[in-house]
């Protein structure tokens, strides 16, 4: 093999609910896809023991940096740096615009309020 396959993912024709999958690795300089994947029934309960294919680490890596690529996201993953800053970043905004609310609000010039003949 010439190095890592290439891997093109695309949503599905069937709104998002299915990813497409092209593969292209070349073998001797030779370009060569992935084909269809066959289903072969088994019946329930038997073993099976003979993978689809193998990748290497860095092939595997290029898969999951693709997924990543079109939105999709381990459940339960944990933020990555970039997106904790961006919410830092987002807390801070909210916290200045809520200080310069605060400030105004305090500046202007307010109404005097009566509660049952008591002046506060």
């Amino acid at each position: 093999m010439d190095g890592p396959f290439k891997i093109h993912l695309t949503w599905g024709d069937d709104f998002e609910n299915s990813v497409a999958v092209h593969m292209l690795q070349r073998v001797d300089g030779k370009p060569f896809i992935a084909d269809y994947i066959k289903w072969v029934s088994i019946s329930e309960g038997a073993a099976y023991t003979a993978p689809v294919g193998y990748m290497s680490r860095d092939d595997a890596q290029h898969l999951m940096d693709r997924l990543w690529d079109i939105g999709l996201r381990p459940r339960g993953a944990k933020g990555t740096q970039g997106q904790l800053e961006a919410v830092q970043f987002h807390l801070q905004d909210m916290r200045d615009l809520s200080q310069r609310l605060l400030d105004r609000f305090f500046e202007m010039e307010k109404p005097m309020i009566i509660l049952s003949g008591v002046e506060k």
